[in-house]
C-alpha cells in the first residue's frame, strides 16, 4: 500500500503543478498552505479539530482540483483512468481511517464505495458478500439496537490494545497477525508446550495478564514513549518516502498521464494505445461495476451471479487471439525485436514465421501458468537411482 500511496501523491502533485502554472493558485495561497501544513505537523492538534480543513485556501484548492480533474477526464481516457485511480486510493485511505479511528459510519460508507470496483475487477465473492453485509448492517438499528449502539457510539467493531486515537485494529487483522504472532512466538503454543485442551485454556486465560505485565515493564523502563509514534511517521521513513516520491514524479514528467493531446487510452510505459475495436473499458470501471450490481437487484445471494464477460477489459487484453480454441497473448515487444533481428540477417522472412514467436517457452508454461511437474516420474527416477546405488554397494561389500 505504501507504493500506491507514493504514486497517488505524485499524481496529485502533478495536478497541483498544473493549477499553479495556470495561475489559479497564487504565491500567497502557497504560503498560507505551507503555514497550515507546518502547524498541523509541528504542533499537536486535537483529533476532533476540523477548523483547519475549513480554511478558505484549502476549500479553494479542493474546488479547483476537482474541476481540473473533471476537465482532464473529459479530454483524455488515459487521464480519466489515472484520476479514477486517485479516487480508488482515496477510498482505501478512508477505509484505513475508519478502522484506525473506529468510525462505524465511515466504515460502512467506504465499504459501499468498494462494491463497484470489486464487481468490475472480477472479485465476485467479495462483491456479493460485501453487498449482503451492508444490507444486514443497515438493518442493525432495528434488529440489534444494543449492538448498533456499541458499534456507532463506542466503536466496538474494531479491537484496541491501547486507548490511543489511531490504534484501532480490524478483527481479521488481529486474528491473522496479532493472535497468530502471539501463538507462534517464544512463549506461544507452538514452542514445546503442546496443544492440549488444558494448555490452550491456560494460555488463553493468562495472555491478557501477560499483556498487562508487559505494559507495566515498558512503563517502568521508559520504553512506552518510544512507541508513541507510528512507524511511518519517523524522520527516516519520511525522508525515504520523499526520495521515492521524487523518483515517481520524475518518471511521470517524462510519461505525462494527464496529457490531453491524445484522447485514446494508452499505456504510459509501452505507449500501446487501445482502439474502439479492442473494447477496453478499464477507465470506466465504476459504471461497469454499477451495471453488474444492477443485474443482481431483487435476487437472493444464491441466485445472484456475476459473469466474467461483464468485467472490465484492460490493455493486457489487446492482442489476445484464439488459436485452436486456446487464448494466447503474444508479447508485442518481443515480436518486434525478433522481427528486426530477422530482417537484418536474411531477406527470406516468410520461412521464419513457421516457428512460434512467444515471450515464454511453451514447454514450461501453458495458458499463462507454469505446467505442473510430473512428480511420479521424478520419484520413479529417484527410486531407480537409489536401487542402482544399493546394488552397487551390495556388490562392493560382497567383493570385500
Amino acid at each position: 500500500m505504501q507504493g500506491h500511496f507514493l504514486v497517488e501523491g505524485a499524481l496529485v502533485f502533478k495536478l497541483l503543478k498544473c493549477l499553479r502554472d495556470s495561475d489559479e493558485i497564487t504565491l500567497a495561497d502557497e504560503r498560507v498552505l505551507g503555514t497550515l501544513i507546518e502547524t498541523a505537523v509541528g504542533q499537536k492538534v486535537a483529533c476532533d479539530d476540523c477548523e483547519g480543513l475549513e480554511h478558505p485556501v484549502l476549500v479553494k484548492m479542493e474546488t479547483c482540483l476537482q474541476r481540473l480533474m473533471n476537465e482532464r477526464s473529459k479530454c483524455s481516457r488515459t487521464a480519466k483512468l489515472w484520476i479514477q485511480y486517485i479516487y480508488y486510493i482515496g477510498i482505501v485511505k478512508r477505509f484505513i481511517i475508519a478502522e484506525r479511528t473506529s468510525d462505524w459510519h465511515l466504515h460502512l460508507m467506504t465499504t459501499g464505495d468498494m462494491l463497484n470496483l470489486l464487481a468490475a475487477t472480477g472479485h465476485h465473492q467479495y462483491a456479493k458478500c460485501a453487498r449482503l453485509y451492508l444490507q444486514m448492517m443497515s438493518q442493525l438499528p432495528n434488529s440489534h439496537p444494543w449492538l448498533y449502539k456499541q458499534f456507532s457510539l463506542n466503536g466496538f467493531h474494531t479491537v484496541r490494545r491501547s486507548d490511543r486515537y489511531w490504534a484501532g485494529l480490524s478483527t481479521d487483522l488481529l486474528i491473522e497477525q496479532t493472535m497468530m504472532k502471539s501463538i507462534k512466538s517464544r512463549t506461544g503454543l507452538t514452542h514445546g508446550r503442546g496443544r492440549t485442551e488444558a494448555v490452550r485454556q491456560v494460555w488463553t486465560h493468562s495472555i491478557h495478564e501477560c499483556a498487562n505485565w508487559h505494559l507495566s515493564m515498558k512503563t517502568i523502563t521508559g520504553m512506552e514513549n518510544e512507541e508513541s509514534h507510528h512507524a511511518e511517521c519517523s524522520a527516516a521513513r519520511i525522508i525515504r518516502d520523499q526520495r521515492e516520491r521524487q523518483k515517481v514524479i520524475t518518471w511521470l514528467d517524462n510519461h505525462d498521464p494527464f496529457c490531453t493531446s491524445d484522447v485514446r487510452l494508452r499505456s504510459l510505459s509501452s505507449c500501446v494505445a487501445a482502439s474502439e475495436a479492442d473494447n477496453v473499458n478499464c477507465d470506466d470501471a465504476e459504471s461497469v461495476g454499477a451495471r453488474m450490481h444492477k443485474k443482481c437487484d431483487n435476487k437472493s445471494l444464491s441466485n445472484a451471479a456475476f459473469k466474467k464477460i461483464d468485467t472490465v477489459r484492460t490493455l493486457m487484453h489487446i492482442g489476445i487471439k484464439s488459436v485452436n480454441k486456446k487464448q494466447i497473448s503474444p508479447d508485442a515487444g518481443s515480436l518486434f525485436h525478433r522481427l528486426l533481428i530477422l530482417v537484418n540477417r536474411s531477406a527470406d522472412i516468410p520461412t521464419y514465421f513457421n516457428y512460434e514467436l512467444i515471450a515464454i517457452p511453451a514447454s514450461l508454461f501453458k495458458d499463462g501458468f507454469m505446467r505442473k511437474a510430473d512428480k511420479h516420474s521424478i520419484s520413479q527416477n529417484n527410486f531407480n537411482w537409489l536401487s542402482n546405488k544399493s546394488n552397487v554397494t551390495e556388490r562392493y561389500c560382497v567383493c570385500r
